[in-house]
C-alpha cells in the first residue's frame, strides 16, 4: 500500500471512528455520564450529546476529506484542539464525585 493510499485509509479510518462515538453519544449519553461524570442529570446528559454532535460533526469531516482525497489538516487540527479543550476542562473544572462503578 503507497504512502497516500495508507493516508487515506487512516484518515477515513479515523474520521469513522469519531463519527460513530459521536452518533453513540448522542444516541445513549447515560452509560457516558454515568462513568465519565458520575452522574446522569439532565446537565451531564446534555452535555454528553453536545459532545457527541461535535465529535459527530468532526468524524463527518475528517471522514469526508479521506475519501475526497481534500486535506484532513484543519479538521484533525480542529479534533485535535476539541480533545484538549476536553482534557483541560476536565483536569482543572470537574470536581465531582467521578465515576460511580469501575471497569
Amino acid at each position: 500500500m503507497g504512502r497516500s493510499k495508507f493516508a487515506k485509509v487512516l484518515t477515513t479510518s479515523v474520521g469513522v471512528s469519531r463519527a460513530v462515538s459521536g452518533s453513540g453519544f448522542m444516541a445513549a449519553p447515560r452509560p457516558v455520564a454515568k462513568r465519565w461524570l458520575g452522574a446522569s442529570s439532565d446537565e451531564a446528559l446534555y452535555l454528553i450529546r453536545a459532545v457527541g454532535g461535535r465529535d459527530l460533526a468532526l468524524g463527518v469531516g475528517v471522514t469526508t476529506a479521506g475519501i475526497t482525497g481534500r486535506s484532513p489538516v484543519g479538521w484533525l487540527l480542529a479534533a485535535a484542539a476539541a480533545d484538549l479543550v476536553d482534557g483541560v476542562v476536565g483536569a482543572f473544572f470537574l470536581d465531582g464525585p467521578g465515576p460511580t462503578e469501575t471497569m
